[in-house]
């Protein structure tokens, strides 16, 4: 990273540390990480699996506390909130899309993608009208009244980033968003993920094992045994 100014920055991780206890046995997943996103950019964080991907955005994503460390986002520190504020402002400054879509089967696409909304405290008019607009820009404008089951795991997915998008984050985290999606359907996804990057300026953190997707997408930090190895423009 190269002298930029504060007002650059858009989330910063200082010394964090991620330490799991089961019983008398501990295992030290994250060893003091330090990292710096910046308004604006795209990144992929790769390494071997148990390397501590998943749990490093989590953590910077205000899911999951560091055993140490800092999380500071637009200068606030996310653990210093109690966690009915922390999963306020988690819901409305950052959009998560996981491996898994984790879509609520009991609802429409279209509700769905409302849910944050309504969540955050839109009306539930305007939250269906933001939701009906990110699902045609992501090509399910015939799928709004679909349920889960009725949709393919491409659609799936593409169901959750709208939901991701809803509240406008300020930051988009991805977590192996193409793992069980076919060649066709993980370009359609990633290039979907390069266009609201490139084109809208959203700031974007992806995990992928793919070294292949990693190599097409922005900044590249490796992640090996709980430290960053190597951070690459």
């Amino acid at each position: 990273m190269n002298e930029e100014s504060l007002s650059d920055i858009m989330l910063q991780g200082i010394n964090i540390k991620r330490t799991f206890r089961t019983g008398k046995e501990s295992l030290e997943v994250l060893k003091g990480i330090d990292i710096v996103i910046e308004k604006g950019e795209l990144y992929t964080i790769v390494g071997p699996s148990g390397a501590g991907k998943s749990t490093l955005i989590h953590i910077i994503g205000g899911l999951d506390a560091p055993t140490e460390g800092k999380v500071i986002l637009e200068s606030n520190n996310l653990y210093d909130f109690p966690d009915q504020e922390l999963a306020r402002v988690r819901n409305k400054k950052i959009g998560f899309i996981f491996q898994f879509h984790h879509l609520l089967p009991e609802f429409s696409a279209l509700e769905n993608v409302m849910i944050p909304s309504i969540i955050n405290g839109i009306g539930s008019r305007n939250a269906k009208e933001r939701a009906r607009n990110l699902l045609n820009k992501v090509a399910l404008s015939d799928r709004l009244r679909h349920k889960p089951n009725q949709l393919s795991g491409g659609e799936k997915q593409r169901v959750a980033v709208a939901r991701a998008l809803v509240n406008n984050p300020s930051i988009i985290f991805a977590d192996e968003p193409t793992g069980n999606l076919d060649r066709k359907n993980s370009d359609m996804l990633l290039e979907m993920l390069l266009g609201l990057n490139q084109n809208e300026g959203i700031t974007i953190v992806l995990v992928t094992h793919n070294e292949d997707i990693a190599r097409r997408v922005g900044n590249i930090i490796k992640l090996e045994d709980g430290r960053i190895q190597e951070s690459l423009p």
